[in-house]
């Protein structure tokens, strides 16, 4: 698990954490990096990667200018950046937003279509799990055991990442197929905002009750780093976005910046 900065909303913020190894720690509270402080060409990942020759794409099947990533992009190093206008895969919508399907199979054509013998750091930004969950008569494939149907948001949501599994199982199946050596690090940029009576029952504890540990559990969310080779060593079992980036590059066997 990894802890972000930002709860229910934010999705930027968790970006820039993770693609420049900063910390919203040092910076006003509510600030937006991408459309206060990335200002000109800022170091990232990105720039790191294309140091040691690879090609750097960023995606997002939502809306190009949101949070200013069609700005902030370009200054982080990113060769290309793709919105959902740009997809070249048929688009499926769960909940009016483009599919975790689709997303990952416009992943796969990326890779399909990259230059070739040259490695490609793709970063994909998902929108399917969006909130809010709020769309009446959503089919909830997953209930709250104890209390079905009595937060449909959570359900909702619950739902949604259900289908976000299954997905992802699609895009291991493929890569497992691959000879070229590949790693995949997906990681959630915050919590869900839904019902607080669920959040409640997730936490076992109200929120006026939390102790600051357990307040710092609304910022705790999961990651997954999967290769379709041996990867060396073990990983965190907990860090924050910020460093999580390191990591990547660690496995990868990729040497990082004095400041990484």
């Amino acid at each position: 698990h990894a802890y972000t900065s930002v709860f229910g909303a934010g999705t930027s913020t968790s970006e820039f954490e993770f693609l420049t190894g900063d910390s919203m720690a040092f910076l006003p509270s509510g600030s937006i990096p991408y459309q206060q402080y990335i200002l000109g060409a800022s170091d990232s990942l990105a720039t790191l990667l294309k140091g040691y020759g690879y090609e750097t794409r960023a995606f997002h099947p939502g809306e190009k200018t949101s949070w200013q990533r069609n700005i902030a992009y370009p200054r982080l190093g990113f060769d290309s950046f793709k919105c959902g206008d740009d997809m070249d895969v048929p688009q499926t919508d769960e909940h009016g937003y483009v599919s975790d399907d689709s997303d990952f199979r416009q992943v796969i054509w990326e890779f399909e279509h990259k230059q070739e013998g040259t490695p490609l750091f793709l970063f994909n930004v998902t929108i399917q799990n969006h909130g809010g969950y709020t769309v009446p008569d959503y089919p909830a494939q997953v209930t709250v055991a104890d209390a079905p149907g009595e937060y449909p948001m959570a359900e909702q949501y619950l739902t949604l990442a259900n289908e976000t599994d299954q997905a992802f199982q699609m895009l291991v199946d493929y890569f497992s197929q691959q000879e070229e050596p590949t790693i995949i690090l997906m990681f959630g940029d915050h919590q869900p905002s839904v019902e607080q009576g669920f959040l409640d029952l997730a936490y076992g504890v109200t929120q006026e009750q939390m102790t600051m540990e357990q307040y710092m559990g609304k910022y705790y969310v999961p990651f997954v780093i999967w290769a379709n080779y041996p990867l060396p060593g073990t990983g965190p079992e907990t860090t924050s976005l910020n460093f999580l980036g390191q990591y990547l590059l660690r496995y990868a066997g990729i040497a990082g910046t004095p400041y990484g």
